[in-house]
């Protein structure tokens, strides 16, 4: 009924058709992730993540790739019984791009760097529902001058699971 932090190893993978889309010089997707967490103390853990795509246009090969790496701390600050249970994350991620941009309108490959730090916190209120609150700040560096970016994210969302 209330969240756990347990150790944790995942991988997936993928594949997407592009070919029917209009306005996308990819042909297809590739996707892949990988990662885990290790929990060293009870209600905490320390992850991993890595994910990674790269795109494909017929007759070129691959036309751009992205990757992202990621790392998180966090776990259970507070319990309530029979009220609610807190849990926290903290996560800072790092990533490289180098796609196609669209706006040139000529197919041109947008390089760019980035980071962001986020804070994540998550309200188990039953077995089913959740209320969840993320923060997090980001700066892209694109290789283009004048063009990069910061921003402040904020998501809220609330999870109702139905069994």
């Amino acid at each position: 009924m209330r969240p756990t932090v347990e150790t944790t190893l995942f991988a997936g993978g993928g594949y997407i058709d592009l070919s029917a889309s209009q306005g996308i010089f990819a042909d297809s997707r590739v996707f892949y992730e990988a990662g885990g967490s290790y929990r060293f103390r009870n209600g905490q853990a320390l992850g991993l993540r890595f994910v990674g795509s790269n795109d494909f246009a017929s007759g070129s090969g691959e036309i751009g790739h992205s990757y992202t790496g990621e790392i998180r701390y966090g776990g259970l600050l507070m319990t309530v019984p029979d009220l609610f249970a807190w849990s926290h994350q903290v996560a800072f991620s790092a990533g490289h791009s180098n796609t196609p941009d669209l706006s040139v309108g000529i197919g041109t490959n947008i390089k760019s760097d980035f980071w962001r730090i986020a804070s994540e916190s998550d309200f188990q209120l039953t077995e089913s529902q959740k209320i969840s609150v993320d923060l997090a700040y980001r700066e892209t560096n694109f290789d283009i001058a004048n063009r990069d970016r910061k921003s402040f994210e904020m998501l809220m969302s609330y999870t109702l699971t139905l069994n």
